[in-house]
């Protein structure tokens, strides 16, 4: 796991725990809240996605705290979509590398991927890379990419990963202190 592999402090939560309506409402149990929403707006007209983003914030000198917001979109085409979100924070004794921070949006993207194929669902992935290789990004896209799209998953990337998007826009908006 990604956490142990670079020496991380992390706040223990199991995957299905702290996820949260957009307006703060605290969600007991996701995996019956998303039967239940998917049940009650028609699963056959509901297109899942899921996807990452984060911050890396200094916290003290030579500490610094990755804020990571997960979402997943239950996207109703022509109607919108409906929005559950997750952070976690991980606490690094030493400065993180882009490469660092977009490996664990992956990381996390993906624990929630599997999280929900052992539900029988099967999300679109959406994650916050850049194609153009202008962007520090672009150097682990071709792998993440094929990573993902060898185990059958539909991808999306920027600028057409808008669940990714969704959460990179939520941790803006909110100074991603703010929110639950």
């Amino acid at each position: 796991i990604f956490y142990e592999t670079i020496g991380a402090v992390r706040r223990g939560k199991e995957i299905f725990e702290g996820w949260h309506k957009v307006n703060g409402d605290q969600i007991e149990d996701v995996e019956k809240y998303i039967y239940d929403y998917m049940s009650l707006h028609g699963h056959h007209n509901i297109e899942l996605m899921i996807g990452s983003d984060s911050m890396l914030r200094s916290k003290e000198k030579g500490v610094h705290e990755l804020r990571l917001l997960s979402v997943i979109c239950f996207y109703k085409p022509g109607k919108g979509a409906h929005i559950i979100k997750r952070k976690d924070n991980t606490t690094f004794n030493y400065f993180v590398k882009t490469a660092q921070k977009l490996n664990a949006e992956v990381q996390k993207t993906y624990e929630f991927v599997r999280y929900l194929a052992d539900l029988n669902l099967k999300p679109k992935v959406h994650l916050d890379l850049n194609p153009n290789q202008d962007f520090e990004s672009f150097n682990v896209y071709s792998t993440i990419k094929g990573f993902f799209e060898s185990l059958g998953y539909i991808t999306e990337y920027k600028p057409d990963s808008c669940a990714a998007m969704a959460a990179a826009e939520t941790l803006k908006a909110q100074n991603i202190g703010a929110f639950v």
